[in-house]
């Protein structure tokens, strides 16, 4: 999952794994994968991700990378033209925030040490789990309007304004070959900030989280986990889109829901209105995401 610094979306996580472990009678696998930090510059709030995070399976998105260089280089967001200028040098601007805290500094020297990818077995299915794609921690080629660029984003390509160029399309044989070569029958990646999963010709899944800090679709107020397992989630509920493959493993994508008025109001102290936080995503963390839904980012999993 890809946090990106909400204390609220943690503690709801941590609670569905406590959960789960009740009734599973161990407690479950987390991989936190990436930009788990980006809102929580106070050190205090940080320091609380820091310690919670490296408890479990951690890996190093851009963000975290930028954070443990001697010299800061930029985020590495690594933005493609079409999201703009104005969306990089606000990531740009909050990651150097950041920075500007010597204790945030500190702690992320031992981000240096983190992995870019793990490898999970899971039912007998290889799932691998990387920040961006194949290519780069920070690459887009995972994202939703490159995969569905063929056919099947339902109208992302055209709100970003790329709908009739053959450019940003992820070949999705060239995919299914990188992942062929991985020996991988599933890939999770989240880098890009918006979900959608796929169910390629071969039968391999590609699916990425989104974000589990932030709103992902227009009418909830929520984020996303993935969750991959032999048995299905408990709450049937919170499973807004799934695809079996191999002998039964499930992967879910299930919602996390959190406290929305405490979130909003710690993100508003960190970053009040007319900071390059406030401008970028406050309204997505009060309106979630008007051009994308649940029904969009399932279709293509469940064929």
């Amino acid at each position: 999952s890809r946090r990106s610094g909400n204390p609220a979306a943690l503690r709801s996580i941590l609670s569905h794994a406590s959960k789960e472990g009740s009734l599973l009678g161990e407690p479950p696998t987390m991989c936190f994968n990436g930009d788990f930090h980006f809102f929580d510059f106070p050190p205090a709030v940080f320091t609380l991700i820091h310690n919670i995070v490296l408890n479990y399976d951690a890996l190093a998105g851009n963000v975290e990378l930028a954070l443990a260089g001697e010299e800061y280089e930029g985020c590495g967001c690594d933005y493609p033209p079409y999201a703009g200028s104005a969306v990089a040098e606000r990531a740009d601007a909050i990651v150097r925030k950041l920075r500007s805290k010597p204790e945030n500094v500190e702690m992320a020297k031992k981000y240096e040490n983190l992995p870019t990818q793990r490898l999970y077995e899971v039912g007998g299915l290889r799932v691998g789990v990387l920040h961006g794609d194949f290519k780069s921690v920070s690459g887009w080629s995972l994202s939703a309007e490159q995969v569905l660029g063929g056919g099947g984003s339902g109208g992302l390509r055209e709100f970003l304004g790329i709908a009739g160029s053959k450019d940003y399309v992820t070949d999705l044989d060239e995919l299914d070959g990188q992942m062929q070569e991985a020996n991988l029958d599933v890939l999770l990646s989240s880098h890009t900030c918006l979900p959608f999963g796929l169910r390629l010709p071969s039968g391999r899944l590609v699916v990425n989280n989104g974000s589990a800090g932030i709103p992902n679709f227009d009418t909830r107020l929520s984020s996303l986990v993935t969750r991959v397992s032999t048995t299905p989630f408990h709450d049937r509920d919170a499973v807004l889109y799934s695809a079996t493959a191999g002998d039964g493993v499930h992967i879910e994508a299930v919602e996390v829901a959190y406290d929305v008025d405490v979130w909003e109001e710690l993100f508003e102290r960190m970053w009040p209105e007319g900071s390059e936080a406030y401008i970028g995503y406050a309204d997505r963390i009060g309106e979630g995401v008007e051009f994308w839904d649940v029904e969009r980012a399932g279709r293509s999993l469940r064929r």
